[in-house]
């Protein structure tokens, strides 16, 4: 009798010296070395929500964004004000400041 499993769908490896993730490095706040802003909405919220669950105390989305290459505040402010409508950030108690 054949078995009635669905197939898993094949996924083609990833291409030499790239990873599946779109940031494989840490999300860690650091200055010095500026991390890639991902193309698709979607990897947008996910980078900064990783970044904020990063940080122990109150930042600005200014503070995030100094973590991307090439990215306004205002990006990312606005990704932080959609992740605190959806529950998974707050609103520090100093205005325009976030928390995980």
């Amino acid at each position: 009798m054949a078995s009635s499993r669905i197939p898993e769908p094949r996924r083609r490896p990833s291409p030499p010296g790239r990873s599946r993730h779109p940031n494989p490095q840490p999300l860690i706040l650091n200055r010095r070395h500026k991390l890639p802003w991902p193309k698709t909405l979607s990897e947008r919220v996910k980078t900064v929500s990783a970044a904020l669950a990063a940080v122990k105390q109150p930042v600005t989305a200014a503070d995030v964004a100094k973590a991307f290459a090439r990215v306004k505040a205002e990006d990312v402010g606005e990704i932080l004000e959609t992740l605190c409508t959806m529950g998974h950030a707050r609103r520090g108690k100093a205005e325009g400041t976030f928390l995980p």
